[in-house]
């Protein structure tokens, strides 16, 4: 039997996967540390994750960054995780 199911995905994937982040003051970018959870396969074992930003510490600047991840399974399905970084400027309250 062919297997031409794809990797299911971890949680945070898709339309909730926004990461807000807030830049020093007077600073245009911040540090965000990316994390993939692991997807699950109906053979098993665990896909192979290729990322646009591998697991660790990346510096963003200002706005929205798009990171992809693409998890394959041994037959080579594919399911794509989509998660976004929005820097914004850090602002002082004033009372």
């Amino acid at each position: 039997m062919i297997d031409k199911t794809p990797p299911i995905l971890p949680s945070g994937c898709g339309t909730n996967g926004t990461r807000e982040v807030f830049a020093a003051a007077g600073a245009t970018n911040a540090n965000y540390s990316v994390v993939w959870a692991n997807a699950t396969d109906n053979d098993g074992q665990t896909p192979t994750l290729v990322a646009t930003h591998q697991a660790g510490v990346h510096t963003f600047q200002l706005g929205q960054t798009a990171i992809y991840g693409f998890y394959y399974d041994a037959s080579g399905n594919r399911a794509e995780c989509t998660r976004y970084i929005l820097v914004r400027k850090y602002r002082f309250l004033s009372i």
